[in-house]
């Protein structure tokens, strides 16, 4: 999600445009599947065997950043 900050708070520091961003990765998931990750197992995806042995889904993390032009 992007919010393009207005021209006259800009100003104030000196800068043409500025852009503040929000980004989520792995935020949820949505499936039925009861163990921790899907597309992981303890013998990687070229073995059929469906375990989870010590596998872990990817962690969640949320970004803020500040796009500032000059």
């Amino acid at each position: 999600m992007s919010w393009s900050v207005p021209a006259s708070l800009g100003r104030r520091v000196g800068a043409r445009t500025a852009t503040v961003s929000l980004v989520g990765r792995n935020l949820a998931m949505w499936t039925d599947y009861s163990g921790l990750d899907p597309e992981v197992s303890w013998y990687g995806q070229a073995n059929q065997l469906q375990q989870d042995l010590f596998t872990l889904p990817l962690g969640a993390n949320v970004s803020l950043r500040l796009d500032v032009r000059w």
